[in-house]
Order: C-alpha cells, then structure tokens, then sequence
C-alpha cells in the first residue's frame, strides 16, 4: 500500500505545482487529474474530469465513457451523480454568443466543446485580435473607417474571449480543487477513494449475507498482504483467484457442455473455467448493453491478471510481484465482485437512465 501511496501522491503533487503554469495549460492538468482519480479507484470523480476531454458532439464516447463507471454504482445513486453533473455542465457552460452586428447576445446556449478545445478555440480568437489592425498609407476617410471596423472586431472578439476563459475558470477551480482534496486524503494515507470505500463496505455486507465462505477469503487476502513478504504476496495472489471462483459457484454454478454466449460463442463453463462463468452470468443479467460488455472484458482482464501473478508464484519468482501489483489486483478484484453482486439485487447503475447535457450550443 505504501508504494501505491507515494506513486500517487508524487503524481498529485506535480499536478498542483505545475498547475496554472502558462507551460501547462488547463487540459495539462486535467489528464494529471484523471489519471489519479483511475489509480485511486475515484469513479465519481473520473466521470466529470472526464467527461471534461469529450465534446458533447461526440456521443459514442460519452456513452463509452458511462458503460464504463455505470457497473460500480447502484442504479438511483448513478442516476444521482450523472443528473448532478448534467447540472453544472450546464450552469458552468452557459455563454454569450456574437450576433449579426458582433455584440454579445444570450441565446442560451452552452458551450459543447471539450476543455482542449476551448483553448483552441481562444487561441484562434485572439489570433483574430492581433491580426485586426488598422494598415499605413490609407486616406484619412478609409483609416477613419477601417480603424473604426478593426476597433469594433477587436472590443467584439475580446468580449468573446472573455466568455470562454470564464468558463475555463470555472472548470480550472473545480479541478484544482480536486487535486487538494485529493492530496490531502494522499497525505493521511487514504490511497483510495471515499467511493471505494463505499463499494468495500457494500461488499462486505452483501456477503455476508449470500457468501460468508467469500467474505472470509477477502479477510485472508489482507491479512496476507500486511505481512509484506514475498510469500504472503503470493497466497494473497492465489486467495483473489479464489474469491473469483467462490464467486462464480454462487451466482453461475458450473455446467457441462458448450453454452452459447451474447456474441454467438461456444464456450464451456465448466468448474474450472470460472472467468467464463462470471462472464456469463453478467451476460444474461445485462442483455447486450454496453456496460455489460465492458464489465465482461474487465472480470477477462482481472482473471488473466489473476492467473498470471499465481504463475509467476508458481514459478518461484516471487520477487517480481510487487506491492503495487498485488495491491491493484485486490483492489480490481473487490471492485468486480462488488460490480457482480449489484447485478444480483438487480440495482446496477448499468440501468442507470442518463441524463443529457447537451443544450444549444454555439
């Protein structure tokens, strides 16, 4: 875990010494801040700095971008989070446009483009700005005019400038004040996020209800990893794999034969092949959405990550599993059983009704 710590907390750190820096502009920061909010396991947070990058237009990627976090919420919860964002999308984006006649007019439109692109989009503008200037050798009428036109485009385009960088404000306090938040959790030694901790004591409950012999195999696992040496690691390793299949046995007890999947495979289910098993039974629960796809790569990613840590403990080799591996491999694992077990209460946020935030934009 103290590896972990110090990884992310160095990263937290550079991310507020270098933020408001002209050399790392708002986006800069923004990436920092997400890749943070992932090793933290910070679903919440992940979704508005993320949803940050994506202009509204792209719709595929929002909606990517919501199968992916929807699984670790319950539905009313994921209904919450997203409706509150929704919102303040909207308040922090509202902005004026320029008329016919170059003045600014509220149309109620939000702006839909990304954070990059917003800085883009002032960067061009003020381009625009500078390159409005009144040339030599005009006759006094035409440089009374011109001067006139150049002085009106420049009041005008500043004027719009000023509404994005407004808006770019707004987003640079919240994200700032995410780095701090999270700094300060880093420095009191809370590696995760207050949404995994959610997650953990919603997983412990539900065990202890539907699968007591689970419940304990987690206890065994950080029992093991306190311990810190090598061979611990390795039974805390071979104990995920465990949690995994005690998992499957209970929601999708094995089965001979070939069982056709949502995408027209065959694949057996028998008991040793445990990953398939959790595989198909978020299948069935989920029917083909997107969120329930991605939840199916993830248990793959997990079981191969699983399954790899006990070869190498197998092998001998202990040295080459580190803290920071194995303490992510218990973390995705908790997050996956956690995932699982709201499907069986048939209250995942992968039901969640999305609101939209796109408004009129300019």
């Amino acid at each position: 875990m103290a590896d972990a710590l110090d990884r992310i907390l160095a990263l937290a750190q550079s991310a507020l010494d270098e933020f408001g820096s002209p050399q790392a502009p708002l986006s800069a920061s923004l990436n920092k801040a997400i890749r943070i909010a992932m090793l933290r396991n910070d679903y919440e947070n992940r979704l508005w700095l993320q949803l940050e990058t994506i202009s509204v237009e792209n719709s595929d990627a929002i909606t990517r971008l919501h199968a992916e976090i929807q699984p670790h919420f319950s539905r009313s919860d994921y209904v919450a989070l997203a409706g509150q964002y929704a919102s303040a999308f909207a308040s922090e984006r509202s902005m004026r446009e320029l008329d016919d006649a170059l003045k600014l007019e509220d149309k109620g439109n939000i702006c839909a483009m990304s954070v990059a692109e917003i800085e883009q989009r002032v960067q061009t503008i003020q381009g625009l700005i500078s390159s409005a200037v009144t040339p030599e050798g005009l006759h006094p009428v035409d440089l009374y005019f011109v001067d006139q036109e150049n002085f009106k485009l420049r009041v005008a385009y500043g004027g719009l400038t000023q509404e994005y960088q407004g808006i770019l404000a707004k987003i640079e306090q919240r994200v700032h004040s995410f780095l701090a938040a999270t700094e300060h959790a880093l420095v009191f030694g809370q590696v995760n996020s207050d949404i995994f901790e959610q997650n953990r004591r919603y997983v412990d409950e539900k065990l202890k209800v539907i699968a007591p012999d689970v419940l304990e195999k987690f206890a065994h696992v950080y029992r093991r990893m306190g311990e810190g040496d090598a061979e611990a690691r390795s039974e805390a390793a071979l104990s995920c794999r465990r949690i995994l299949k005690s998992l499957a046995d209970h929601v999708y007890p094995a089965k001979e034969g070939l069982v056709t999947g949502s995408d027209g495979k065959e694949r057996e289910l028998n008991d040793e092949k445990y990953i398939n098993r959790l595989r198909q039974f978020v299948s069935e629960r989920t029917e083909g959405k997107r969120a329930g796809r991605l939840l199916m790569d993830q248990i793959s990613d997990l079981g191969d990550r699983v399954e790899d840590l006990v070869k190498l403990s197998s092998k001998g080799v202990h040295a080459e599993i580190s803290e920071f591996e194995l303490n992510q491999c218990v973390i995705q694992t908790w997050i996956s059983v956690g995932d699982t077990l709201r499907l069986i209460d048939a209250d995942s946020g992968i039901d969640a009704d999305i609101p939209d935030v796109a408004g009129p934009s300019p």
